[in-house]
């Protein structure tokens, strides 16, 4: 292979290295976007369940209707 092909192959796959390394770091940051999006949700269904638990427990008794 000469010199020029040679030259030429190293500069294409220094080019997709280098693509390559722009997408892990965009779907790193995405990644990490959607962990704190998760982190969030998991943080509201955690206080809405306790809340949940919590009015069950002081649930006021009423009684049936008169028709049961």
């Amino acid at each position: 292979m000469s010199e020029q092909g040679l030259e030429s192959r190293v500069e294409e796959l220094e080019t997709r290295i280098s693509f390559q390394e722009r997408q892990i770091d965009e779907l790193n940051e995405l990644l990490y976007q959607q962990q704190q999006q998760l982190d969030q949700v998991i943080q509201w269904l955690r206080k809405t369940n306790a809340r949940l638990e919590s009015a069950k427990d002081t649930e006021i008794s009423n009684p049936p209707p008169p028709h049961y």
